[in-house]
Formats: structure tokens, sequence, C-alpha cells
């Protein structure tokens, strides 16, 4: 009985530290999966000589999003679970020499959780087409 109720209360400690963990993990996996896919579109402009966009999904990005040349889907991403993304733009286009088309300044995309004590994730594009993520939210 005794080991049964420490084991217990282990649990019970670390649970709440295990969620937020879970939580920060989500976010960094989300974060990286659209710089890897901006990473891609930029690439793939380059590539192909002609522009490139990365759509959101029903205009919101937490419904999941879309590299797409021209009419052709080159590569479709599922939407994250449990997370929501803010960004004045629903779309990104990178022209053939891989820099943003039509840009006026950097493009910034918030990742945050439901839960609010956990931080959220900062998604930025310069206009030279470079995607970076820092913690914390945009500014």
């Amino acid at each position: 009985m005794v080991t049964i109720s420490l084991v217990a209360i282990l649990v019970s400690l670390a649970l709440p530290a295990m969620r937020d963990y879970l939580l920060n993990q989500r976010i960094k996996t989300a974060s990286f999966d659209l710089i890897t896919t901006l990473t891609y579109a930029r690439s793939e402009a380059i590539k192909r000589n002609t522009d490139i966009d990365i759509l959101a999904k029903s205009e919101d990005w937490k419904n999941g999003w879309q590299v797409k040349a021209g009419v052709t889907v080159l590569r479709d991403h599922p939407a994250p679970k449990d997370l929501s993304f803010t960004a004045a733009e629903t779309t990104v286009t990178y022209g053939k020499d891989g820099r943003l088309v039509a840009a006026v300044g950097n493009i910034t995309i918030d990742v945050s959780p439901s839960d609010p004590d956990v931080s959220p994730r900062c998604i930025s594009i310069d206009l030279s087409g470079r995607p970076n993520s820092v913690k914390g939210a945009c500014s």
C-alpha cells in the first residue's frame, strides 16, 4: 500500500509538468513543420523559376496549409491539433528569385496553444524569404 501511495503521489506531481512539456513539443513541431514548408516552397520557386504559393486552408492556418505551383498542389499539410495560428496573411508567395512577392514588411505567424500558461512561438519571414522561429509571441 505504501508503494502504491508513493507512486500515486509522484505521478500526481509529474503530470502537470509532463502536460506542459507535451504542449511545448506540439508547438515546436507545428512551427518547424511550417518552417520546413516555407523552406521547401522557397527552394521550389527557385528550382522551377516560377512563383510558389503557401496557402492556409479555408483561410486559416489552423486548418493546415498547401504548397501550390499555379493550380498544382505540391505539398499538403494536415491541421495541427489544438493549436491556433494568428497571422495577417493567409497566403505567402515566393517569387522565382526566392524572395517574398508583394510583401511590405516581414510576415509573422503566431503559433499558440489553448493554454495561456504555455509560451507561443513566433514564425517570421524576412523580405529575402528566410523563415525563422523564436519562442514567444510576435510583437
